[in-house]
């Protein structure tokens, strides 16, 4: 999928006017460099992991199609319910959210991604949990 870890930013957003009045020009350039920056490191991270993907259905033919060898393949049922009982953290389960459009970061998620770890899990679900709208048929949970 397109979508797969990826995101847009939208530079613009980070210069927030209650910055402006506070923050020199220079300094809120350097401020939004950094923050690139930051932001696509943390692309490259999580391109560095596996992502364990699974579907809520084993009844499509294309997921059979795509996964399973050309329909050679086996399924492994999983009961979601007791999975996400023996979750470790709350990012490990992850429903995908099915996009038109590439998931942008604002300056809000990095705000929120820096506040706390419970906060980060928001900008990792934002990355990992996000597909285009054509994969909706695969009713995926990560």
């Amino acid at each position: 999928d397109i979508f797969e870890a990826r995101f847009t930013i939208n530079e613009n957003h980070f210069a927030l006017s209650q910055m402006r009045s506070v923050i020199k020009e220079q300094d809120l350039k350097k401020i939004n460099a950094s923050t690139l920056k930051v932001l696509r490191e943390y692309a490259d991270n999580v391109n560095e992991f596996g992502i364990y993907s699974l579907s809520k259905t084993f009844e499509d033919e294309l997921l059979w199609a795509y996964y399973a060898d050309s329909h050679r393949g086996f399924c492994l049922e999983y009961e979601l319910d007791e999975l996400m009982e023996y979750r470790m953290r709350d990012e490990l389960v992850i429903p995908v959210d099915y996009q038109e459009k590439m998931p942008c970061i604002t300056d809000i998620d990095l705000l929120d991604f820096f506040e706390s770890k419970k906060m980060a899990g928001n900008l990792n679900r934002k990355m990992i949990g996000t597909k285009s709208l054509r994969w909706k048929h695969e009713d995926e949970v990560r």
